[in-house]
């Protein structure tokens, strides 16, 4: 009896296993997850909008998954080159002044150096050394810009897989 029971259990933990990795494995029940996940973290930070980036290892790309506010995914989907680190070596320091050309991206930036960035407001955020403070017209308005700003890297076990950006839409003048 106890060799029936070990194998009943044996099949349900593989067909639990296999409905988990197929679960993971769905692309559209992911950005469905994400899309939740966007909209919560906005909602408890009474931020104005949220995305989330994964890291895609194979093509050394960072790109949006989902989004909410200001950062919904519209036309066209966010993605950035991700720089090679073994030729880039100014991530850590952040005091350092970086040629335009050398600029990754701020969200790159996180990605790559897993380290988070807070800026109170836009003259915070445009002072980050990788910030390359590129007008994004189809997130913002011609009279508004980005204010606060919280990039998070999401890790797991350790390893970055994407970033988690949290954004304020602020007037061109005025306070966020």
């Amino acid at each position: 009896e106890d060799s029936e029971e070990g194998d009943a259990n044996t099949a349900i933990i593989a067909w639990v296993l296999d409905v988990i990795s197929e679960a993971v494995a769905s692309e559209g029940e992911l950005d469905s997850f994400l899309d939740i996940v966007v909209r919560l973290v906005s909602a408890a930070t009474l931020a104005d909008s949220c995305s989330v980036f994964l890291i895609d290892e194979h093509n050394k790309t960072l790109t949006q998954r989902a989004g909410c506010g200001s950062q919904e995914l519209r036309e066209l989907i966010r993605s950035y080159l991700l720089p090679d680190v073994s030729e880039t070596d100014d991530l850590e320091d952040i005091t350092k002044a970086i040629p335009k050309e050398k600029k990754i991206g701020l969200t790159s930036w996180i990605a790559s150096t897993g380290r988070s960035h807070y800026a109170q407001n836009f003259e915070e955020l445009r002072n980050h050394p990788h910030h390359k403070g590129e007008f994004d017209k189809k997130n913002f308005k011609e009279d508004q810009q980005c204010g606060a700003f919280y990039g998070v890297p999401l890790k797991v076990g350790g390893t970055v897989t994407g970033v988690l950006k949290i954004e304020n839409v602020s007037p061109l003048k005025g306070g966020d």
